[in-house]
Order: structure tokens, then sequence, then C-alpha cells
């Protein structure tokens, strides 16, 4: 990257995590946030160098009490923009020196401003949640097999869709406009999103289903615009010199030309079609109904498209059950719900390894049909036991949380402290979502012995919440390293300098047993909220391919 542009990243990444710790972030600069950081390396770097210096001081001085109290501040300075060599971490004495270098690397001059954040609080993913529904003009009801364009901003299933663009390399994506009408995007594919009752269709194919309410929804291209008057219809775009087609499939519709043209408008009714361009000499097309997905179709394709996913995760399932490594492989069993078992299916394990389900509720996992647990207090939990010691290990899990704490973190897999040795797999709360952590020690009571390893990209993001996320760490004592993985993908490691044993023994998955610690603080609470479908752990480390496997062929 040019230094120009890399300047540019850096001045935009300032500005917009200025905005976010001052509550001050919409919607969408979280988004851009977001998309900034997925795409550009030293945009992440300077984000996380800015995240740790804020959180050091916040902690610093709104809880001075727990400062160098706990592990969490053995180790805050150094949580997140750790990297695996070539510099230390900053230490307390220097933030507010690190904190202007920060700013000099974009070239800008640090503003009071920024050192104000720490007794402000941040936006709450709910709020920014609401602020995108309320700024949105649609909402991404239905996906089927989608590739998003290069560059492209990705959206769940259930997301609002604000002002902007949709882009699909291929796949089907279903969107239901605040206006009442629906329509199909078939990739490759661009629109661009104007108003509830208005988008332009760029590139590629689009059918429309609009309800009498919503007559006028407009779809624009660059022959002219499709006006709806209580009709169902599909358009294709325009593609160089070759012009599109607009087929009504039932109703009426009225086409207007572009301003620049000499056409005049037309109405065309159920069963015609028209070119879209430079084609009055040629006679029309044939109304193609079947060539466009609509509504219907693509309600049929998600369920076939969802049983075959659910078909190779199965096969997966069964696949890490012949794994002689495999320590336990947690799940919904179909015993009765008044049991409270959340099975170890690994076959080598004891009845004594099944987990212990405390308060939590079986809800709709992955899949139809599929269950997964419910987190949805600070008292809910499964307590487990796991013996044995290892050399390496892998511990994955998918998630879907509802809400994030406000500034803290989510315990995965939390220890029992009063035990030879002792594992923690936690989220670290940021603005922008979280970063993984793990630590592990042979004296968990004494938190200075306890070695933390924590990534350098986020694991989660806001836009993630409500939606499935598969989170892996892999203990690798051959390549004394830890790396964390999210949906597949490392997003960073760390070097283990002095490798040792590993052990699970008893803890809680979705919580932690002890508090007593952080009671009366902020941060007493670690409970995930949202819910969680399967956990497994793995006596030897697995490589990126396997893990990225595990995503792939375990995603809806």
């Amino acid at each position: 990257m040019s230094t120009d542009a890399s300047h540019k990243w850096n001045l935009e990444v300032l500005s917009l995590a200025e905005s976010i710790v001052n509550n001050e972030a919409t919607a969408d600069q979280v988004r851009r946030l977001e998309v900034i950081l997925e795409r550009e390396e030293s945009a992440r770097s300077l984000y996380l160098d800015y995240i740790d210096i804020h959180a050091g001081l916040r902690r610093r001085y709104l809880c001075p009490e727990l400062e160098g109290d706990d592990e969490d501040s053995a180790r805050v300075d150094k949580a997140q923009p750790t990297r695996p060599a070539g510099r230390a971490s900053l230490s307390r004495t220097w933030l507010t020196l690190a904190l202007a270098m920060a700013a000099s690397i974009a070239g800008v001059v640090m503003s009071p401003i920024i050192l104000r954040p720490f007794g402000s609080k941040a936006a709450s993913p709910d709020e920014l949640a609401d602020a995108a529904s309320l700024n949105g003009v649609a909402v991404l009801s239905r996906l089927v097999d989608v590739t998003w364009s290069e560059g492209a901003e990705s959206h769940r299933k259930g997301a609002p869709l604000p002002v902007g663009s949709l882009s699909i390399e291929s796949g089907l994506v279903q969107v239901d406009f605040y206006s009442g009408a629906i329509a199909v995007l078939e990739g490759p594919a661009q629109l661009e999103l104007i108003s509830a009752n208005r988008a332009e269709l760029t590139s590629g194919k689009l059918r429309a289903r609009v309800p009498t309410r919503a007559r006028g929804f407009t779809i624009a291209t660059a022959s002219g615009e499709v006006v709806d008057l209580g009709t169902e219809f599909a358009v294709e775009a325009p593609d160089g010199d070759a012009p599109g087609q607009l087929h009504v499939i039932d109703g009426e519709v009225r086409y207007q030309p572009a301003l620049d043209s000499d056409k005049a408008s037309v109405s065309l009714r159920e069963g015609e079609a028209v070119w879209l361009g430079d084609e009055e000499n040629t006679a029309p097309p044939a109304v193609d109904a079947g060539g466009f997905v609509g509504p219907t179709e693509v309600e049929t394709l998600a369920r076939r498209h969802s049983d075959t996913r659910q078909k190779q995760a199965d096969d997966l399932k069964q696949r890490l059950l012949q794994d002689p490594d495999l320590i336990a492989l947690y799940g919904y069993s179909s015993e009765p719900e008044w049991s409270r078992l959340f099975r170890n299916f690994a076959p080598n394990a004891g009845d004594d390894t099944h987990g212990s389900v405390v308060g939590a509720e079986w809800v709709q996992g992955r899949w139809p049909g599929h269950k997964a647990l419910r987190f949805n207090n600070p008292s809910h939990r499964v307590s487990i036991s796991l013996p044995g010691e290892f050399d390496s290990l892998t511990l994955s899990t998918w998630i879907a949380i509802d809400r994030f704490h406000a500034t803290n973190r989510v315990a995965l897999l939390h220890p029992e402290i009063n035990q030879d040795r002792a594992m923690f797999w936690t989220l670290d709360r940021v603005p922008a979502g979280a970063v993984l952590h793990f630590a592990e020690s042979d004296n968990p009571l004494d938190r200075s012995q306890r070695k933390h390893y924590s990534s350098v990209g986020q694991g989660m993001f806001n836009s993630d919440l409500g939606r499935w996320v598969h989170l892996a760490v892999v203990y690798d004592t051959d390549l004394r390293r830890v790396a964390h993985y999210r949906n597949g993908v490392l997003v960073g490691w760390q070097p283990i300098k002095h490798p040792r044993k590993l052990a699970i023994g008893s803890g809680d998955l979705g919580n932690w047993p002890y508090k007593n610690w952080a009671e009366g603080t902020e941060f007493a609470m670690r409970n995930l909220m949202g819910r969680m479908d399967e956990f497994v752990a793995i006596g030897r480390a697995l490589s990126g391919r396997e893990i990225q496997e595990m995503h792939d062929l375990g995603a809806p």
C-alpha cells in the first residue's frame, strides 16, 4: 500500500475510533470501521493500539482499586496489540506518550477530546442495532449460498439494510423493503438501496413482488426506471452494449426511459416484456418468469440448501467422533429436558464428563429441528469436568451472541481455580466487538503465574450479534504458538515461550465459577448472553486447514 493510502486509512480509523469511544458513532460509522479493519492490516494495528491505550487509561482512572489486583491488570496493556515478535507491550507509564505517538503515525495532532471518553459510556450493541434498524430501508430476509463481492460489505440474515450498495458474486438474496415490496437479487448482481420504495439495479437480475400498499415502488437502471402499478415484475440490468430486459409477470408497470433518451414512457401488463436499451427495432423478448428466481423459489431453495448444509455438518460430526484425540463434543441430545444434560458424545469419555445445564434453556439451533442452549442471565451455565493433561489442545464452539456486557468479557470456558492446572477462554470486550483471549496456569490461585495469549484481530464484531459464529483456539507446542480463529480464519497468534501441560478439569461453559474479587464492580458479569451449539475439545493441535474445514462444513 502506498504511503498516501496508508495515511488516509489511519486518519479515518482514528476519527472513527474516537467517535465510538465518545459514544458519538452512528451505525453507518461502525459498519464503515468494520469494513476498513477487515481489509487493511495497518488499520487493524493502529485501531488495536488505540483501543488498548483507551482501555488502559479507563481501567486506571475509573477502577484504581483493581489496578494490579487481578489477572486483568497484569495483561491490560498486552491484550490487544501484542504481536508475534518485534515489539514489547506498552506500560502505563508511557500510555499518554503512546497515545500521541499513535496519532503521529496517522499524521494528525491529538485533540483533547480523545482524553475525555474514559468516564463516558460507549454506545451499546443494542443501541447500535436499534439505530441501524431506524436508519434502514429494508431487511435481508433470506440468503441462499451467497458469495459477497470482493470488498463489499456482507450482511447476515435478518439484518437491517441501510441506504447503500448490496453486491454479490453468486447466490440469492431476498430483500424485504420497509414499504412492503419484496425483491430477489440473483448473483452476480449489484443493487443500490436508495429508500424504502426505491432502488437501482446496476448489474444482474432482480424479481420483485409488490403489494398494493407499496404502489409506486421503483427499480432504476442505466436505461430508465421501472415503476410498479401493483404487480410482480422482473428486471435484468443492461450490461455494456447488451440491453437489459423487463418482464411483467403479473399486474402492470410503467417503464420510463432515461432523461437523455427520446423515447416515451410505456405501460406494460401481464405477459408483456420490453428491451431496456437501444433495441427499438427489435422484436420484444418473450416473457420468461422461469428465468428469474422469485420469493417462492427462494424459500424452496433455502430449505434445500439448509438440508444440504445440515448433512455436511452431521458428516463432520461423525468424523470428529472417530478422532482418537477427541476429548469432548458437547451438543444437543434427545434426553428429556428435565435431565439438564449437555451430552458429551466423545466415544471414549465417561458419563461423568457430561455437562450439567444450570438455568439455560434449549432453543432453535443452527438447523431446523436441532437445538442449542440459550444463556439468558448471570446464573446460567453448563458445569463440566474433563480429566487429563495435554501437550497441545484445540477448543472450538459455535455461538450466537444476543448482546455483550457493556465493558466486560464473555466467558466461553472458565475453570474452577482450586485445582492444580486451569485454562481460560474468553471474549474480551472492545467498542467494536471483542477480541479472543486464552490463558493457562499451573498454579491458578497465583494470578501472576498465568500465561495470557490474545488475538490481534477481532474475534467478534458488533455486527455479528444474533448470527452464528465459529470460534477456535489452538495451543500448539510443536509450532510454539497459540492461534485464534474466527469463522475458520486466523485472526491472531502469540508465541509460547515456555510450553506447559494443559488441563481442562472442572469449570463452566458460558460463565465463570468464581467472582469474589469482582463483586460490586463492572467486571463481575462474564456470562454468555446468547446461544451455544456444540463445544469441542481435541487433545492435539488442529491445522489451519482443519479449522477452516470445521467452519465450512458446520456453517448454517
